[in-house]
């Protein structure tokens, strides 16, 4: 299984099974790391400022494969045993079992971290000459005509049959990526104080989706029609995007310090709990009992317990994380706003 930072994933974060299982051995171990890393079945594909890319197994700190570009890669993303790679202009597809570089699509400018797998293509907004909605043919590897969009396209998600995009700075959309047909469309920003904006990549259970739109609402819309089920505020200070509760019908969400368990159904709040933080966290996973939580100004990532103002530190970083943190088999993979990266 792929694990990365879940922009675009459609459940946006995988949940938290059992205990972090290197709590107590995770450390510092590649410094000078120039993209999000990608983590499958014990392996790392990793990429760094000196230009080069590998594949390297986590257990024996072995290089399997080893490329280098003209420039560092920015961004990665896999699908099957293809790995694509870009330097924010060139984009390369690679066979990811043993690193030959198959082909390369120059100065596209695509948005890999945006990127899905639709209609067996891979779909990534470009700001190349305006915002663009790009696929490639993954099959023979083919670059389809772009389709051009109204607004600033600053992220994508699929689920199932639906594509959905943000067509920066208000609106919500639905399209068939195949044609850019426009299937619904919802204003998430209506009736929101000035400065309002979606704070990140929304999730999707059971056919709704939920926006968490900064300081202080969630929406719940169904993925079918575009119907707003609820629309709510909860105080201000929304910090954080919300994360699922894969065991109950529920959310979470931090607003300020305050923890906040929704029912996902009504939006009415379940438990709201006040937790002795120190700084801006934000959720990235949810677990049976607790809830992994990072912060981009303090240097640490923590475990909060559901339901309780009690935490407990996993790992104390060098800098502040900006991406949330990775966990693959019950491993915790962190990378700081430093470009370091801890295991």
């Amino acid at each position: 299984m792929n694990h990365t930072c879940y922009k675009g994933s459609y459940e946006r974060c995988v949940p938290l099974k059992g205990s972090i299982q290197n709590a107590d051995t995770i450390r510092l171990r590649y410094t000078d790391v120039s993209a999000s890393p990608l983590v499958m079945d014990g392996n790392l594909v990793l990429a760094k400022a000196d230009k080069s890319l590998q594949w390297i197994s986590m257990e024996s700190d072995t290089t399997i494969w080893k490329l280098s570009f003209s420039k560092a890669i920015r961004e990665l993303f896999q699908t099957g045993n293809l790995l694509f790679a870009s330097d924010g202009g060139t984009l390369y597809a690679i066979h990811l079992e043993d690193g030959l570089l198959i082909k390369e699509f120059a100065d596209i400018n695509p948005s890999l971290l945006f990127a899905v797998v639709a209609n067996n293509a891979l779909v990534f907004p470009s700001f190349k000459e305006g915002s663009r909605l790009c696929s490639i043919q993954l099959s023979k590897l083919e670059w389809k005509d772009p389709m051009a969009l109204e607004g600033l396209a600053d992220f994508s998600l699929k689920y199932h049959e639906h594509f959905i995009i943000n067509e920066a700075p208000n609106f919500l959309k639905c399209i068939d990526p195949e044609n850019g047909r426009e299937l619904w469309k919802v204003d998430v920003l209506k009736d929101t104080v000035q400065g309002s904006f979606v704070n990140e990549v929304p999730f999707v259970k059971d056919g709704k989706v939920f926006v968490t739109v900064f300081p202080d609402r969630i929406l719940n819309i169904d993925i079918q029609t575009g119907t707003v089920h609820w629309n709510k505020t909860f105080g201000t200070g929304m910090n954080t995007f919300s994360v699922p509760d894969f065991e109950e019908n529920t959310l979470w969400a931090l607003s300020g310090n305050t923890l906040l368990e929704i029912d996902r159904s009504t939006g009415a709040i379940i438990s709201k709990v006040s937790i002795p933080l120190e700084g801006n966290f934000k959720l990235s996973h949810s677990g049976s009992d607790a809830l992994i939580a990072y912060s981009s100004h303090k240097n640490e990532v923590i475990s909060l317990q559901k339901r309780s103002n009690t935490f407990q530190r996993l790992l104390n970083l060098k800098d502040g994380a900006t991406l949330p943190p990775i966990i693959a088999n019950g491993r915790l993979v962190v990378l700081d706003k430093k470009n370091n990266l801890y295991f």
